[in-house]
């Protein structure tokens, strides 16, 4: 129970931090995000899949943010092109 409470208290935290990427105009590369976008998720399954159901959900919602960041950098790349 508790190495599942410190990753989650963990990865919401790095969630958080996540915020004004989401909200900058300033995005990172598109690799960035889609490489942690990927790798956030496999780590959130990873931990579903061993019962630690807080981080890994807590890392599937980090994945779904990153997602997110990666879609608003193609969109905006898109536009500028």
């Amino acid at each position: 129970m508790i190495p599942d409470l410190v990753i989650l208290v963990a990865s919401m935290g790095l969630n958080f931090f996540l915020i004004p990427t989401l909200r900058s105009s300033q995005k990172p590369p598109v690799a960035t995000s889609l490489g942690f976008a990927i790798c956030v998720t496999a780590v959130g399954l990873a931990l579903l899949s061993s019962g630690l159901f807080l981080g890994g959900g807590s890392n599937i919602l980090g994945g779904l943010l990153w997602v997110t960041v990666f879609l608003q950098t193609v969109h905006e790349r898109k536009e500028s092109a």
